[in-house]
């Protein structure tokens, strides 16, 4: 029932804010409709007083329903949302929200003013912000969180959970300077339960299960929502970010910083043993030894994009500062380098284009921990090669566009093999065809998935 309030109240200030507006136009229009015999339709400032009263009330969105069967079991899953844009301009000012309605819930997924002035302008609100050349896959893109419970399904800008910030963007000539700061830090969002679980996640709801047996149910569901549902709202919490952006002679580049926490958190896996031995017998000493936290990182990056040899080229690169700097402490990150490369190029076959990207991580300093079994990098492989495959085409005047999408770890071997077909049957509408497969091992980023191969059918239209 109050789903349908909020949704009804919102149908009711757009019908207000528009029905508004197109009564002040319609007085405009009656206050000039008064002229005398050397006045004229085409008046100039007829026209003016009514362009300025017309309604500054602009929506858009879409309606997408989708059908997914986990080839498995037979599980069928389906949802319908409703995705619904505001824009409100008027002189020096503009309003957006983004409503998001599916059946379990009304979210605000950005509402924020934007206010212009003759050199800079100021955001103010809740909002999603990408950073990078990369192609819906980035290392210098680090404000918002991601959205995880359905694992890396969605697309890139659907996985941002939007973020409550203050933004300055300021021009110099063709250079951007941007300066970003959020009083909250927001983390990734895992699945707690249903297809989409990850092994991490699994090893907590294992804890849990030993903590309910040592402590009882009360102080298991404390451990959870500190686990799962941490939210920092301490000034010394917030992150701030700066962006120089510019170009030159056909190449784009760009610089960054960024000072916040890693969004997934780090625990001390050596009290996990001393739980399982039976070693404590309070709740709160064991959590105070759990040591659960985001690690602190400062984050130096750097972006570029160009056409080189006909191919659309774009690379990122950042690196990754701790507060382990020596690398010997197995509760904290140590430092990393991050980087992206890549492009894509059409080939002189029919419509195709080839897009690929490789993104590569090394750990610095994995020498230093003495126990590397409780160490929170602790992994086969410190440096590791993610190759992203995109091979894609255009048919009857652009209505049938196939795609096939490969996302492989060179060093674990697991992957995502993505086979999609959409069909135009207008311009605002379309059906997509999706079969998604994944493999490897049971504990690798994809591998853990394998049992969940899936056909789906998505319907969309935009208005």
């Amino acid at each position: 029932m109050r789903k349908l309030k909020v949704f009804l109240i919102t149908l009711i200030l757009i019908n207000t804010l528009f029905n508004v507006d197109v009564l002040a136009a319609e007085s405009a229009f009656e206050e000039n409709s008064s002229f005398n015999e050397d006045t004229s339709f085409n008046d100039s400032s007829f026209t003016s007083s009514f362009e300025e009263s017309s309604s500054a009330l602009s929506f858009e969105g879409e309606l997408e329903s989708k059908i997914r069967s986990f080839l498995e079991d037979s599980e069928i899953e389906s949802n319908t949302i409703l995705d619904l844009d505001l824009i409100y301009e008027k002189g020096n000012s503009e309003m957006k929200a983004s409503i998001n309605f599916d059946e379990d819930d009304i979210e605000l997924e950005e509402g924020f003013i934007r206010l212009y002035y003759d050199n800079y302008d100021l955001e103010i609100g809740k909002m999603k912000v990408v950073w990078g050349k990369g192609d819906k896959l980035h290392v210098v893109d680090n404000l918002n969180g991601e959205d995880l419970t359905d694992f890396i399904n969605p697309e890139y800008l659907e996985r941002q959970i939007g973020q409550e910030m203050a933004k300055l963007n300021y021009y110099i000539g063709t250079a951007k300077l941007e300066a970003v700061y959020t009083p909250e830090f927001t983390p990734n969002k895992l699945a707690a339960e249903g297809n989409w679980v990850t092994s991490e996640v699994n090893q907590i709801k294992n804890l849990k299960s030993s903590f309910i047996d040592h402590f009882g149910l009360a102080p298991a569901a404390r451990l959870e929502d500190e686990i799962m549902n941490s939210k920092s709202t301490k000034f010394e919490d917030g992150q701030f970010a700066l962006r120089y952006t510019n170009s030159k002679d056909g190449y784009d580049y760009g610089f960054s910083f960024y000072q916040g926490k890693i969004k997934n958190p780090s625990m001390d896996q050596r009290s996990l043993v001393k739980l399982k031995q039976g070693g404590y017998d309070n709740s709160q000493i064991f959590l105070n030894d759990l040591d659960l936290h985001y690690d602190d990182v400062t984050v130096f990056g750097a972006e570029f994009s160009s056409v080189l040899a006909g191919i659309n080229s774009r690379a990122e690169f950042a690196y990754y500062l701790t507060e382990d700097t020596s690398g010997d402490d197995p509760l904290v990150h140590n430092n990393k380098l991050a980087w992206i490369i890549g492009g894509d190029r059409d080939l002189p076959l029919h419509n195709m284009n080839l897009n690929l990207q490789i993104k590569s991580e090394l750990i610095l300093d994995k020498e230093n921990v003495e126990d590397k079994e409780y160490d929170v990098d602790y992994a086969d492989d410190y440096f590791t090669n993610m190759l992203v495959l995109k091979v894609s085409d255009k048919f009857k005047n652009e209505t049938v566009l196939p795609e096939l999408s490969l996302i492989y770890n060179l060093e674990s071997a697991d992957y995502i093999l993505d086979n999609e077909v959409e069909l135009k049957l207008k311009d605002d509408t379309s059906i997509k065809f999706n079969y998604k497969l994944f493999g490897g091992d049971d504990n690798e980023t994809f591998g853990q998935f394998k049992n969940n191969d899936y056909l789906s059918v998505t319907a969309n239209y935009q208005f």
